[in-house]
């Protein structure tokens, strides 16, 4: 459980589930950022490592962008399952998510899905500022695979979830979602169908 990781490692701090994907995993913050690259939430060494959030970001998820890593495995799992979010009909059914931080769930509306580089600047820009959000949002959806309507305003927060593609060297999956208080049912636990 939750409680159980944490009494193990207190830098488990979350939990992440994409609603219908394999995404269903604790969330971590190191010191740096390569700790939880191959290390596990219990602190043991392991190639698929764990989900961890940027060690710039705070874990509240207060600033305006904030972004989770992990690694792209076989059978989609950690954030293996990405890639299918290229699939337009994927992507559209694969609309919401939570994530459980500060002692509650919050919702997680996704919008945009991006390849690029680990070197994209404009996408990668954790020190975004509150007023240049809807900017960086609309740089977003400019350059993503998929997309749909979402209004982002200087108050929102954004998660981005990133992954290597195995397309390049540098390539990258992006998948941006809006955080809200309103956390959606998830339609693929009423319906029955398995997660892919």
């Amino acid at each position: 459980t939750f409680a159980d990781l944490q009494a193990v490692n207190p830098f488990v701090f979350g939990w992440i589930t994409v609603y219908g994907t394999p995404i269903d995993y604790p969330m971590l913050q190191g010191e740096d950022n390569t700790k939880y690259v191959n290390t596990d939430p219990r602190g043991n060494y392991s190639l698929s490592g764990s989900i961890f959030l940027d060690c710039g970001s705070r874990k509240d998820f207060s600033d305006p962008v904030s972004i989770l890593y992990g690694h792209d495995m076989a059978e989609g799992k950690m954030f293996g399952s990405l890639a299918n979010f290229r699939d337009e009909e994927y992507f559209r059914a694969h609309r919401y998510g939570k994530l459980y931080y500060e002692g509650q769930w919050h919702g997680v509306e996704f919008f945009a899905f991006v390849e690029t580089d680990a070197y994209d600047s404009a996408v990668y820009a954790p020190g975004t500022g509150a007023g240049e959000l809807p900017a960086f949002a609309e740089g977003l959806c400019r350059k993503a695979e998929n997309r749909r309507p979402a209004e982002v305003t200087e108050q929102d927060h954004l998660v981005l979830l990133s992954t290597c593609t195995d397309a390049s060297t540098n390539g990258r999956h992006i998948l941006a979602g809006k955080i809200s208080e309103q956390v959606e049912p998830d339609p693929f636990e009423e319906s029955g169908k398995e997660k892919q």
